[in-house]
Protein backbone atom coordinates (compact mmCIF):
# COMPACT_ATOMS: atom_id res chain seq x y z
CA UNK A 1 0.00 0.00 0.00
CA UNK A 2 1.03 3.61 -0.55
CA UNK A 3 -0.26 7.18 -0.25
CA UNK A 4 0.51 9.95 -2.75
CA UNK A 5 0.41 13.52 -1.47
CA UNK A 6 -0.08 16.82 -3.34
CA UNK A 7 2.98 19.03 -3.98
CA UNK A 8 4.05 21.64 -1.41
CA UNK A 9 1.87 24.73 -1.39
CA UNK A 10 -1.21 22.92 -2.67
CA UNK A 11 -3.48 23.76 0.22
CA UNK A 12 -6.49 21.50 0.48
CA UNK A 13 -5.54 19.26 -2.42
CA UNK A 14 -6.35 15.64 -1.56
CA UNK A 15 -4.05 12.70 -1.03
CA UNK A 16 -4.66 9.44 -2.87
CA UNK A 17 -4.19 6.02 -1.30
CA UNK A 18 -3.72 2.79 -3.22
CA UNK A 19 -3.56 -0.87 -2.22
CA UNK A 20 -2.77 -3.81 -4.48
CA UNK A 21 -3.17 -7.51 -3.74
CA UNK A 22 -1.84 -10.57 -5.51
CA UNK A 23 -4.41 -12.80 -7.20
CA UNK A 24 -2.25 -15.87 -7.83
CA UNK A 25 0.11 -18.13 -5.90
CA UNK A 26 3.10 -16.78 -7.83
CA UNK A 27 2.38 -13.18 -6.77
CA UNK A 28 2.61 -11.97 -10.36
CA UNK A 29 -0.97 -10.88 -11.09
CA UNK A 30 -2.39 -8.04 -8.98
CA UNK A 31 -5.74 -6.41 -8.38
CA UNK A 32 -5.84 -2.77 -7.31
CA UNK A 33 -8.02 -0.29 -5.46
CA UNK A 34 -7.52 3.42 -4.82
CA UNK A 35 -9.34 6.17 -2.94
CA UNK A 36 -9.15 9.90 -2.38
CA UNK A 37 -8.65 11.03 1.20
CA UNK A 38 -7.84 14.07 3.33
CA UNK A 39 -4.82 16.12 2.32
CA UNK A 40 -1.51 15.02 3.89
CA UNK A 41 -3.15 12.08 5.64
CA UNK A 42 -0.43 9.43 5.85
CA UNK A 43 -2.71 6.64 7.02
CA UNK A 44 -4.54 4.59 4.41
CA UNK A 45 -8.15 5.51 5.10
CA UNK A 46 -10.68 2.79 4.42
CA UNK A 47 -8.00 0.11 4.65
CA UNK A 48 -10.45 -2.40 6.15
CA UNK A 49 -12.94 -2.11 3.29
CA UNK A 50 -10.19 -2.16 0.68
CA UNK A 51 -8.62 -5.27 2.17
CA UNK A 52 -11.96 -7.08 2.37
CA UNK A 53 -12.51 -6.27 -1.30
CA UNK A 54 -9.10 -7.65 -2.29
CA UNK A 55 -9.49 -10.76 -0.12
CA UNK A 56 -12.84 -11.48 -1.79
CA UNK A 57 -11.27 -10.90 -5.21
CA UNK A 58 -8.51 -13.38 -4.38
CA UNK A 59 -11.07 -15.96 -3.27
CA UNK A 60 -13.11 -15.48 -6.45
CA UNK A 61 -9.99 -15.96 -8.58
CA UNK A 62 -8.98 -19.12 -6.70
CA UNK A 63 -12.09 -21.33 -6.58
CA UNK A 64 -13.62 -19.51 -3.59
CA UNK A 65 -10.55 -20.18 -1.46
CA UNK A 66 -9.62 -17.19 0.73
CA UNK A 67 -5.97 -16.55 1.60
CA UNK A 68 -4.67 -18.11 4.80
CA UNK A 69 -2.04 -15.45 5.28
CA UNK A 70 -1.64 -11.80 4.31
CA UNK A 71 1.86 -10.35 3.93
CA UNK A 72 1.36 -6.59 3.77
CA UNK A 73 4.12 -4.26 2.61
CA UNK A 74 3.56 -0.60 3.38
CA UNK A 75 5.65 2.15 1.81
CA UNK A 76 6.41 4.51 4.68
CA UNK A 77 5.66 4.25 8.39
CA UNK A 78 2.09 3.65 9.52
CA UNK A 79 2.19 1.69 12.76
CA UNK A 80 -1.53 1.80 13.52
CA UNK A 81 -2.79 0.45 10.22
CA UNK A 82 -2.34 -3.27 10.88
CA UNK A 83 -5.13 -3.22 13.50
CA UNK A 84 -7.70 -2.98 10.69
CA UNK A 85 -6.93 -6.56 9.68
CA UNK A 86 -8.04 -7.92 13.07
CA UNK A 87 -11.59 -6.78 12.28
CA UNK A 88 -11.92 -8.64 8.98
CA UNK A 89 -14.69 -11.21 8.68
CA UNK A 90 -12.20 -13.46 6.91
CA UNK A 91 -9.21 -13.45 9.23
CA UNK A 92 -6.02 -14.63 7.56
CA UNK A 93 -2.85 -14.49 9.58
CA UNK A 94 -1.10 -11.17 9.13
CA UNK A 95 2.47 -10.04 8.71
CA UNK A 96 2.86 -6.28 8.35
CA UNK A 97 6.15 -4.90 7.04
CA UNK A 98 7.04 -1.24 6.55
CA UNK A 99 9.39 -0.59 3.61
CA UNK A 100 11.40 2.61 3.46
CA UNK A 101 13.98 4.26 1.22
CA UNK A 102 14.15 7.60 3.02
CA UNK A 103 17.40 7.05 4.87
CA UNK A 104 21.09 7.75 4.37
CA UNK A 105 22.46 4.24 4.93
CA UNK A 106 24.83 2.93 2.26
CA UNK A 107 26.82 -0.30 2.12
CA UNK A 108 30.30 -0.79 0.71
CA UNK A 109 32.01 -4.10 0.06
CA UNK A 110 35.66 -4.95 -0.44
CA UNK A 111 37.07 -5.38 -3.92
CA UNK A 112 36.25 -9.10 -4.00
CA UNK A 113 32.58 -8.59 -3.08
CA UNK A 114 31.30 -5.82 -5.33
CA UNK A 115 29.75 -5.71 -8.78
CA UNK A 116 31.06 -3.86 -11.84
CA UNK A 117 29.73 -0.53 -10.57
CA UNK A 118 31.41 -0.96 -7.19
CA UNK A 119 28.18 -1.68 -5.31
CA UNK A 120 27.33 -4.66 -3.15
CA UNK A 121 25.83 -7.57 -5.04
CA UNK A 122 22.03 -7.79 -5.28
CA UNK A 123 20.69 -9.85 -2.41
CA UNK A 124 23.01 -8.36 0.20
CA UNK A 125 21.28 -8.44 3.60
CA UNK A 126 22.32 -6.54 6.71
CA UNK A 127 20.33 -7.56 9.81
CA UNK A 128 22.73 -6.90 12.65
CA UNK A 129 25.18 -4.30 13.85
CA UNK A 130 23.32 -1.21 12.61
CA UNK A 131 19.72 -2.36 13.12
CA UNK A 132 17.34 -1.35 15.90
CA UNK A 133 18.06 -3.11 19.22
CA UNK A 134 14.39 -3.68 20.11
CA UNK A 135 12.54 -3.80 16.77
CA UNK A 136 12.88 -6.43 14.05
CA UNK A 137 14.31 -4.62 11.07
CA UNK A 138 16.84 -5.28 8.33
CA UNK A 139 18.27 -3.85 5.11
CA UNK A 140 18.26 -5.54 1.71
CA UNK A 141 19.99 -4.31 -1.41
CA UNK A 142 17.98 -6.14 -4.04
CA UNK A 143 18.82 -4.23 -7.21
CA UNK A 144 22.03 -4.04 -9.24
CA UNK A 145 23.78 -0.69 -9.23
CA UNK A 146 23.95 0.86 -12.69
CA UNK A 147 25.51 4.17 -11.74
CA UNK A 148 26.55 5.72 -8.46
CA UNK A 149 26.01 4.19 -5.03
CA UNK A 150 22.96 1.99 -4.59
CA UNK A 151 20.57 2.67 -1.72
CA UNK A 152 19.29 -0.38 0.18
CA UNK A 153 15.70 -0.69 1.32
CA UNK A 154 14.92 -0.68 5.03
CA UNK A 155 12.34 -3.21 6.22
CA UNK A 156 10.67 -2.94 9.63
CA UNK A 157 8.44 -5.81 10.76
CA UNK A 158 5.59 -4.28 12.77
CA UNK A 159 3.46 -7.38 13.22
CA UNK A 160 4.04 -11.06 12.48
CA UNK A 161 1.47 -13.77 13.17
CA UNK A 162 3.23 -16.27 10.90
CA UNK A 163 6.38 -16.30 13.02
CA UNK A 164 8.66 -16.03 10.03
CA UNK A 165 12.31 -16.77 10.41
CA UNK A 166 14.53 -13.88 9.38
CA UNK A 167 15.91 -15.84 6.42
CA UNK A 168 12.44 -16.75 5.16
CA UNK A 169 10.99 -13.24 5.29
CA UNK A 170 14.12 -11.72 3.77
CA UNK A 171 14.02 -14.25 0.94
CA UNK A 172 10.38 -13.44 0.18
CA UNK A 173 11.03 -9.69 0.19
CA UNK A 174 14.03 -10.11 -2.11
CA UNK A 175 12.12 -12.44 -4.46
CA UNK A 176 9.29 -9.91 -4.81
CA UNK A 177 11.83 -7.40 -6.10
CA UNK A 178 12.30 -9.61 -9.18
CA UNK A 179 8.72 -9.62 -10.50
CA UNK A 180 8.24 -5.94 -11.31
CA UNK A 181 6.66 -6.08 -14.77
CA UNK A 182 8.18 -2.84 -16.05
CA UNK A 183 11.76 -3.96 -15.52
CA UNK A 184 13.95 -6.78 -16.78
CA UNK A 185 16.14 -6.42 -13.67
CA UNK A 186 15.43 -6.64 -9.99
CA UNK A 187 14.26 -3.40 -8.36
CA UNK A 188 14.95 -1.86 -4.97
CA UNK A 189 11.59 -2.52 -3.28
CA UNK A 190 8.98 -5.31 -3.65
CA UNK A 191 6.91 -5.07 -6.82
CA UNK A 192 3.53 -4.61 -5.08
CA UNK A 193 4.89 -1.52 -3.32
CA UNK A 194 5.94 -0.10 -6.69
CA UNK A 195 2.52 -0.84 -8.15
CA UNK A 196 0.75 0.91 -5.27
CA UNK A 197 3.01 3.93 -5.78
CA UNK A 198 2.15 4.07 -9.50
CA UNK A 199 -1.58 3.84 -8.84
CA UNK A 200 -1.61 6.52 -6.14
CA UNK A 201 0.43 8.83 -8.39
CA UNK A 202 -2.23 8.40 -11.11
CA UNK A 203 -4.88 9.75 -8.76
CA UNK A 204 -5.48 12.94 -10.75
CA UNK A 205 -6.85 10.84 -13.63
CA UNK A 206 -9.80 9.75 -11.49
CA UNK A 207 -11.31 13.21 -11.08
CA UNK A 208 -13.97 14.60 -13.39
CA UNK A 209 -12.54 16.91 -16.10
CA UNK A 210 -14.21 19.97 -14.62
CA UNK A 211 -12.67 19.56 -11.16
CA UNK A 212 -10.95 22.74 -9.99
CA UNK A 213 -7.68 22.25 -8.11
CA UNK A 214 -7.84 25.48 -6.15
CA UNK A 215 -4.78 26.63 -4.25
CA UNK A 216 -6.81 28.14 -1.44
CA UNK A 217 -10.07 27.50 0.33
CA UNK A 218 -11.59 25.74 3.28
CA UNK A 219 -10.02 22.30 3.75
CA UNK A 220 -13.26 20.57 4.82
CA UNK A 221 -15.14 21.91 1.82
CA UNK A 222 -12.32 21.00 -0.51
CA UNK A 223 -12.15 17.44 0.80
CA UNK A 224 -15.89 17.00 0.28
CA UNK A 225 -15.59 18.52 -3.17
CA UNK A 226 -12.89 16.06 -4.18
CA UNK A 227 -14.79 13.11 -2.72
CA UNK A 228 -17.75 13.97 -4.93
CA UNK A 229 -15.56 14.51 -8.00
CA UNK A 230 -13.66 11.22 -7.55
CA UNK A 231 -14.47 8.51 -10.07
CA UNK A 232 -13.45 5.04 -8.85
CA UNK A 233 -11.92 2.45 -11.12
CA UNK A 234 -14.39 0.52 -13.24
CA UNK A 235 -15.16 -2.91 -11.80
CA UNK A 236 -13.97 -4.61 -14.99
CA UNK A 237 -10.50 -3.08 -14.55
CA UNK A 238 -9.88 -3.78 -10.88
CA UNK A 239 -8.29 -7.16 -11.49
CA UNK A 240 -6.34 -5.99 -14.53
CA UNK A 241 -2.94 -4.41 -14.27
CA UNK A 242 -4.09 -1.36 -16.21
CA UNK A 243 -1.32 0.81 -14.76
CA UNK A 244 1.38 -1.06 -16.64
Amino acid sequence: GDVSHPPPGSRGHPSVSAVVGSMDINSCQYAADSHVQASREERIMGLKQTTISLVKAFAAANKNTPPQHVLFFRDGLSEGQFTAFTELRIKPKLTFVCVGKGHHIRFFGDQQNVDRSGNCHPGTVIDQGITHPAIWDFYIQSHPGLKGTSSPSHYTVLYDEMNYTADRLQSIAHALCHIYARSTRSVSIPAPVYYADIISARGSFHFTPDVHLSEEGDVDYTEQHYQQAWRPLHANQRQRMYYM
